[in-house]
C-alpha cells in the first residue's frame, strides 16, 4: 500500500479511502483503506483490501485500441464516401470541359444534348457561343471581300489615269502602288485575323507541306533546287489551312530565292509545342540582318522580286495564333526560319 493511502486512512477513521499503489510483487493495484478505531488500542486499526489491476488494464487497453481502430475506420470510410460522391457529382464538368477542349482543337463541333439536367442551360448556351462565333467570323470575311472588291475599282481608275508623264502623274503613280500595297497588307491581316479567331480549325501539316514541296520543286526546277519534307506525319496545325499555307509558303518561297541547292522542311510535334523548321543552303543573314528581316517592308536585297511584305505577315499571322516566327542559322550555312505554335 502506498504511504500516501495510508496516511489519507488514518487521518479519516471510519471512512473508506481509495487508490493506486503497488503490490507485493511490484504489479500496479487498486486498493481500498479503512482505519477503525479499537478500544484500550492507542493506534487504529487498518484493513486494506487489493486486486491486481493487470486485467482491467488489459481490457481498458483493448477497449480503447477497438475505439480508435473503429474511429479510423468510419473516418476513413465516410472521407472515402465524401471523394466518391464529389467525384461522382462533377463528372459532368469535367466531360464539359473534354468537350470544350475538342472543340478548340477542332475535332468537335459542338457540344453533345446528354448532360444532366443541371448542367444542360450551360452547354446550351455555350453550343449558342460558338455559333454566334462562327457567324461572325463568316460576316467579316464577308466584309472583307466587300471591301477589297470596293477598294479595287478607284485604286485601279487613278492608276489608268496616271498615265502622262508629268510630275503629278509620277506622284499619283507612286502613292497609288503605295495604296495598293498597303489595302493588299491589311485586307490579308484582316482575313487572317478572322480566320485565328474561329474556333475548332484544325489542319494536318504534312500533307499541307508536301504539296507546297512539290510545287516549289516544279517552280526551281530550272535552278536545281530540292526541296524536301521531313519529320512527325500526324502533326496537326490548329487554324486555317489557308493560313498554314500562307506562312509557310512564305518561308519555304524564300528559302528557294536563296538557296544554292537544297531547301529542307522539318516538323516536330511534341506535348509542348509544334514546330516547322525551314532550312536553305544559301548565303545565310547575319544576326542584324535577320532581326531587320522581320520588319514590315524591308527588304535586303532589291534585286530580288517581292514588296518586302512576306516574313512580317509570317511574323503577324503566327502571333495571330499564339506562336512566333524565329530566324536563325542552319546547319548548312544558310538561313532557318522557324515556327513555334505552343499548344497550351
Amino acid at each position: 500500500m502506498s504511504p500516501r493511502l495510508l496516511k489519507r486512512a488514518l487521518a479519516t477513521p471510519g471512512t473508506t479511502q481509495f487508490g493506486i499503489g503497488p503490490g507485493p510483487a511490484g504489479q500496479r493495484t487498486f486498493a481500498a483503506a479503512k482505519a477503525i478505531l479499537v478500544e484500550n488500542r492507542e493506534t487504529p486499526l487498518v484493513l486494506v483490501a487489493a486486486a491486481d489491476r493487470a486485467q482491467n488494464d488489459a481490457a481498458a487497453t483493448r477497449f480503447r485500441n477497438l475505439l480508435i481502430g473503429t474511429m479510423v475506420v468510419l473516418f476513413g470510410s465516410v472521407f472515402a464516401a465524401m471523394v466518391a460522391g464529389i467525384r461522382y457529382s462533377l463528372r459532368p464538368l469535367v466531360k464539359l470541359g473534354h468537350d470544350i477542349a475538342e472543340i478548340r482543337e477542332g475535332t468537335r463541333l459542338k457540344l453533345a444534348d446528354d448532360y444532366p439536367s443541371e448542367v444542360q442551360p450551360l452547354t446550351e448556351e455555350l453550343n449558342k457561343l460558338v455559333d454566334h462565333n462562327r457567324q461572325v467570323v463568316e460576316r467579316a470575311r464577308t466584309h472583307v471581300g466587300n471591301l477589297a472588291h470596293a477598294l479595287k475599282t478607284p485604286i485601279a481608275v487613278l492608276r489608268n489615269e496616271a498615265t502622262g508623264e508629268t510630275q503629278l502623274d509620277d506622284v499619283v503613280r507612286r502613292q497609288v502602288d503605295s495604296m495598293q500595297t498597303n489595302v493588299e497588307h491589311y485586307l490579308k491581316r484582316a482575313r487572317m485575323a478572322a480566320r485565328a479567331e474561329a474556333l475548332g480549325a484544325r489542319t494536318e501539316v504534312r500533307p499541307v507541306l508536301d504539296g507546297i514541296a512539290r510545287l516549289m520543286n516544279r517552280l526551281y526546277d530550272s535552278k536545281g533546287i530540292d526541296v524536301t519534307v521531313t519529320g512527325a506525319e500526324a502533326a496537326v496545325f490548329r487554324g486555317e489551312q489557308q493560313d498554314l499555307e500562307e506562312m509557310v509558303g512564305n518561308l519555304m518561297e524564300n528559302a528557294c530565292k536563296w538557296a544554292r541547292a537544297d531547301v529542307q522542311v522539318n516538323v516536330a510535334d511534341d506535348a509542348a509545342e509544334l514546330r516547322i523548321e525551314v532550312d536553305d543552303d544559301g548565303p545565310g543573314l547575319t544576326g542584324e540582318e535577320r532581326e531587320g528581316a522581320l520588319k514590315r517592308g524591308v527588304r535586303l536585297d532589291e534585286t530580288t522580286p517581292g514588296t518586302g511584305l512576306g516574313l512580317s505577315i509570317v511574323t503577324e499571322l503566327a502571333e495571330l495564333h499564339k506562336g512566333v516566327l524565329e530566324l536563325d542559322e542552319a546547319p548548312a550555312g544558310g538561313l532557318r526560319a522557324r515556327l513555334r505554335f505552343p499548344k497550351r
